[in-house]
């Protein structure tokens, strides 16, 4: 990243493996896998995305890796929050944990909550559900009770 330097009243590159310098040494925002620690970069623990600034403790794990204590171990695919290498707290958006599978498993699309692979709880925006399927709503309609009920529009729509 960049900042602006008011000494020479231009942009100057900010500290290596920083998104957001304040100055030429100094740091507020690492890229992904580095934590600001005194305002210096510091490498995050293996395959960590977010360590917290104090201790480098892992507060956030990489794409396909899991929180379980203070590692990221390579975890349940599809999986938010595991509480081991087999077993998923909460899945992604769009699936659901099968125990099983023991994995998180796609869902009936345009769900947001699954019951099963064939039930949805709750449907995703401008979809309403009937029997445990979604099905879009009226053109406009941000949450439709069915397809001729709409008490929530899309902005610009009434």
């Amino acid at each position: 990243g960049y900042y602006y330097n008011t000494t020479y009243k231009m942009c100057s590159a900010g500290p290596v493996n920083c998104t957001i310098p304040t100055s030429a040494t100094s740091c507020s925002q690492c890229t992904d896998g580095y934590t600001s620690v005194n305002g210096q970069c510091k490498a995050a623990p293996t395959n960590c995305k977010t360590a917290g600034a104090v201790s480098l403790v892992c507060l956030q794990c990489n794409e396909g890796y899991s929180l379980v204590g203070t590692s990221c171990v390579y975890g349940v695919p599809n999986c938010l929050i595991s509480v081991s290498t087999s077993y998923c707290a909460q899945c992604k958006d769009g699936y659901y944990w099968d125990q099983t599978t023991t994995a998180c498993i796609a869902g009936p699309l345009n769900c947001k909550l699954h019951f099963n692979s064939a039930s949805c709880l709750v449907c995703a925006d401008q979809y309403f559900s009937s029997s445990g399927m979604c099905f879009q709503g009226g053109t406009g309609c941000m949450s439709p009770g069915s397809s001729t009920e709409c008490p929530e529009c899309l902005d610009g729509y009434y």
